[in-house]
């Protein structure tokens, strides 16, 4: 679950 919660990362911190 570590690679869905990279891309969840991602797309809701699109300002990292």
């Amino acid at each position: 679950m570590q690679i869905t919660n990279t891309k969840n990362a991602k797309t809701l911190s699109p300002s990292h």
